[in-house]
Order: structure tokens, then sequence, then C-alpha cells
């Protein structure tokens, strides 16, 4: 039996979570690969990469050269029975394709920027991420959470958000230039803001031209959404984030 906590007059039953301590919330690299070969050099280089022949995939284990990189509980944290656990699984969709599965979000941050040391953009280079907008409890069984294709099966479309910059620019082209078209354009944008996260979604991530600091804040933000249905504000969303965001700043301006 789990504690639940308390907020408000609801029970909340606790996060299912990873064993480095982050909440369970599954994510897709997506790399474009110039040289599969010299990639699978690399991964044989690795002390803290291991192929797994029964699913043809590389595991990226949290020991040798990964075990500095820190999560809310460390490497000298985890029990020496469970060391090295997996930190996630390389898998090769075509020569010039590769995904890595995570199962939180820091562990899209720390792989991007270890995984860019370690392999070479030269070599492979993160295009998109996707990413669960969800969280689960901790009493729902991890087997069935292992398999990330639960989560990101075909018929779960991602939503891409430049489809929806696409939509803006094309309602925005039948104004003329002038406030009439700053009207529309902030009104669909307020109203964009106000529509809860899709479940899946794909994310640009411009990671090599802002830095891993703008992925780390996109994912942070949709944490907090996620984090807030869980507690049960189901109509929370970026328009609720942002406004509570330019209060704080006001505040704190004052």
């Amino acid at each position: 039996m789990f504690e639940e906590s308390r907020i408000g007059e609801k029970k909340i039953p606790p996060l299912l979570s990873t064993m480095t301590g982050e909440a369970y919330q599954p994510a897709r690299i997506y790399y474009q690969v110039s040289q599969k070969n010299a990639v699978l050099g690399r991964f044989k280089r690795l002390r803290c990469i291991d192929y797994d022949s029964t699913c043809d995939r590389w595991v990226w284990l949290y020991t040798e050269e990964a075990k500095n990189i820190k999560f809310d509980q460390s490497y000298r944290d985890i029990p020496k029975q469970y060391r090295p656990i997996v930190l996630g699984y390389f898998t090769f969709e075509e020569d010039k394709k590769l995904r890595l599965d995570v199962r939180s979000f820091e562990r899209v941050i720390e792989a991007m920027t270890f995984f860019d040391r370690k392999i070479n953009r030269r070599l492979a280079k993160v295009t998109t991420i996707k990413i669960v907008n969800k969280l689960f409890p901790a009493t729902i069984a991890t087997e069935e959470m292992s398999n990330h294709h639960t989560l990101f099966f075909e018929q779960r479309q991602a939503v891409n958000p430049k489809d929806e910059m696409k939509k803006l620019e094309e309602i925005a082209a039948q104004y003329e230039a002038g406030e009439e078209r700053q009207e529309v354009a902030f009104s669909y944008l307020e109203k964009q803001m106000k529509k809860t996260l899709p479940e899946v979604e794909e994310l640009e991530t411009h990671f090599y031209e802002d830095g891993i600091e703008s992925v780390a804040m996109s994912l942070r933000m949709r944490h907090i959404e996620a984090m807030e249905h869980w507690k049960g504000n189901k109509n929370f969303s970026k328009f609720d984030l942002m406004t509570t965001l330019l209060e704080n700043f006001e505040e704190e301006e004052f």
C-alpha cells in the first residue's frame, strides 16, 4: 500500500519515479546520423554503453563515464545491488536515424549534453524530441511502463508546435498589416495558450543554436503543466503559467 498525500480536499497518490529520483515522464530523442559505423564505433568504446542483442539496441548505463551525471539520486545514492541501472535505450530506426528512449525530462537534458561530447554532433545530431505530457501513479506496475511503444504508438499522433505557427501565419495573411492583424494574431495566440498540452508532443530543440538551457526551459514548463494536471487542476494551461510568471516578475520588480 502506497502512502497518499493531501492537496486541498483531494488525495493525491504518489508519482511513479525513476531510480534516479525524477518523476517518470517518458521522452524520445531523435538523431540524424551521418555515419552509422562511426557512431557504432563510439558506442563500442564507451564503457557505459552495452549492446542488447535480444532487442537489437544499445543500452545506456549509469556507470563508468556516465556516473558523474548528477540526478536527484546520484550514482552513490543507488544501492550497489541495483547498479548499474539503465538510463536509456538507443535504437537505429534506419541507417540515418537513431532514437534514444529515456524515462524523464532530466535524462533528456543530461543525454543531449553527454552524447554531444561523447559521439560528436558531426556524426549524430539531435533533430527533434517527442515527449509525453503526463505523469503516472506509483501504483502502476513498472513493467507496464518499460516499453515506450505503449506511449508512442502510431494512433497517438504527436502534435508539432510548428503546425500552430503555420496556422497563425495563414490567419494573419488574411489581414493587412496594422492593428487589426495584431489583434487577430494575439487573439489566436491567447486561445492556443489556453489549450491544455497534447498527450504526446513533438518539439524542435534548437539545442545547437540556443544551448541546452532553451531545451531545459521548454521541458520545465511542460512538466509544471503536467504536475498541475496531476494535482487536479485539469484546465491549467500555458496561459496560466505565463500569467503567474509575469505576476511574480512584476512583484520582484517592485
